[in-house]
């Protein structure tokens, strides 16, 4: 088959083809291999090049919400390190997009709610955690139909993001706090993550969404810590987990289960 041009691609059309009932076959499958290679390309490329690659613009957020979802009309989740990189991009987006949007409400989007809206809807149907505070600034705007008036942006084009919400989002979110001691300088933040998530999803959200840093080692008994914050423990050292403020963990990071507002101390210690 003929190569297709980036100005031929667009991820909605292969959507409203899975939507439609119309059976193209091979074609629509050439149709979403193209799709693929040119998006995760263009999407993941550096941001300067010195081959002028540059010049060929990268699809917006809204367009990469859309591929995420013609991904699913072919019954795909997206995976791998490509596909991590790709979720990572939007969750940015979108967090930079509420940061936009303001507290109180005030601001709007860099873009559209329309984007902001596919942008939820697409990490939700890949079955991606989208945080409560991202999802209310959109439930927010279409209880207050005028701030989407600034968009010309209709609440029924909004309809399928807010209604599959309820059904794909985790009931209930929990705070952790992370305290890093025995180093300088100590580090403490909290972490928002569902209920039930076990210590090891609690590091791995504060490492995707802030300057927390660590480095497990598997064992017979599960992974356990041999880096905090860049620091390696040493030959008569270990990373000790505790529960504040003096309490060790008889389970493993992969196994603990913390509870709402507990704090998680990582301690280096030596022996």
């Amino acid at each position: 088959m003929d190569r297709l041009s980036p100005e031929q691609l667009n991820p909605s059309i292969y959507v409203g083809l899975r939507l439609s009932s119309l059976q193209a076959g091979a074609k629509e499958a050439h149709y979403l291999h193209s799709l693929k290679l040119s998006y995760q390309q263009s999407l993941l490329r550096p941001a300067s090049s010195k081959d002028g690659s540059d010049s060929e613009a990268k699809p917006s957020m809204g367009q990469l919400a859309l591929y995420l979802l013609a991904l699913r009309a072919n019954c795909e989740f997206v995976g791998g390190r490509k596909g991590d990189r790709l979720v990572s991009q939007l969750k940015r987006f979108l967090e930079d997009e509420k940061g936009a949007i303001g507290h109180n409400h005030q601001g709007h989007p860099r873009t559209s709610y329309y984007q902001y809206g596919l942008g939820i809807l697409a990490l939700c149907v890949h079955q991606k955690r989208v945080h409560d505070s991202v999802v209310g600034k959109l439930l927010y705007a279409v209880e207050h139909e005028r701030h989407l008036l600034q968009d010309g942006v209709s609440v029924a084009l909004l309809e399928p993001a807010t209604e599959i919400l309820p059904q794909t989002q985790v009931p209930e979110f929990i705070d952790v706090t992370l305290e890093v001691s025995g180093i300088s300088p100590s580090y403490r933040h909290s972490v928002s993550v569902p209920a039930g998530s076990s210590l090891e999803d609690v590091l791995k959200n504060a490492q995707e969404h802030g300057r927390f840093r660590y480095r497990t080692q598997a064992s017979l008994s599960g992974p356990f810590l041999t880096s905090v914050l860049g620091k390696k423990a040493g030959e008569r050292e270990f990373w000790q987990v505790l529960q504040a403020p003096d309490t060790p963990l008889q389970q493993g990071i992969a196994d603990y289960r913390p509870k709402d507002g507990e704090t998680i101390e990582l301690r280096l210690v030596g022996w």
